[in-house]
């Protein structure tokens, strides 16, 4: 895959990323039982991503961008954000309780046609 390709598919995946992680933190939050515990759930998620989620969440994105630069991990870097976006379009097609409609699947095209793209990368033939 291309650099500048897999840098747009990175692109296009990190925002669904971003919802997919707070799509599963309200699924705990939901299934905490109380308000208090949710509270206290909120608060402590709160307390870590703010100051090192983020952060980390931009790190690994630009490593994960910058990796797709580099020759000899090309490879590897394709099938680590095939993994992404594959692992973020199941959790947000399984979390709601109804199979999405036209809409949501619209909606859900840039994240999967970015799956495909690094698919590809990663099945394409090596250079010689």
């Amino acid at each position: 895959m291309p650099p500048v390709l897999h840098l747009l598919a990175t692109l296009i995946v990190a925002p669904y990323t971003v919802l997919a992680i707070g799509f599963l933190l309200a699924g705990r939050m939901i299934a905490s039982g109380s308000i208090w515990k949710a509270l206290d759930l909120i608060l402590t998620a709160f307390v870590w991503l703010v100051p090192w989620g983020a952060i980390g969440f931009m790190l690994a994105t630009v490593a994960l961008a910058g990796l797709g630069f580099a020759t000899e991990y090309r490879r590897i870097a394709s099938a680590l954000l095939a993994a992404i976006a594959v692992a973020t379009l199941l959790v947000l097609i399984a979390m709601p309780t109804q199979w999405p409609g036209a809409g949501e699947l619209l909606f859900l095209a840039p994240c999967f046609g970015a799956a495909v793209i690094a698919l590809a990368g990663v099945l394409r033939a090596p250079s010689p």
